[in-house]
Order: structure tokens, then sequence, then C-alpha cells
């Protein structure tokens, strides 16, 4: 397995594996952001996700950060 910032190449696997086990009703959903593809695609390009990959090249985990402005600590969310 190994740990990277996700990259352009990896946007459409991360939009699947997101939709594939967020759930929009749920309460761990603070922001539909995530479920959207634009912003999958603006947080990569902020390099705001990481993602897991095992030996067959699957996303098996991810994890959304991003710093909040009120008071510069990182926020995440962790998607197993």
């Amino acid at each position: 397995m190994i740990a990277k910032i996700a990259t352009e190449q990896n946007e459409d696997e991360v939009n699947i594996f997101f939709e594939k086990y967020l759930d929009k009703d749920k309460d761990a959903i603070t922001c539909e952001e995530f479920l959207c593809p634009f912003g999958v695609k603006a947080a990569v390009k902020r390099k705001q996700i990481v993602i897991i990959i095992d030996n067959e090249k699957r996303i098996i985990a991810a994890a959304r950060f991003y710093p909040r402005k009120r008071d510069k600590d990182e926020s995440m969310r962790i998607i197993f």
C-alpha cells in the first residue's frame, strides 16, 4: 500500500470512491462539495486529498483536509 496526495490523474477514481462510500444523508457529510465532481477537482488542485492505494492500484481509503480560515487549524474527513 501507498499513501499519496491525489493528482489530476486520480480525480475520476476519487469521485467514484466518494460516490460509492459517502451517503449525503449522513451527518458526517458537512459539505456537499465532497459529492460534487467539481469540488473534488478543486480539492485535488489544492492538494487537499490524500489517498491510500493498495497493491492492485485501487483506492481503499481517502482523506480530505483543508485549512479552516477562522483559526488556521486543519480539518479532515476520512473515508474508508
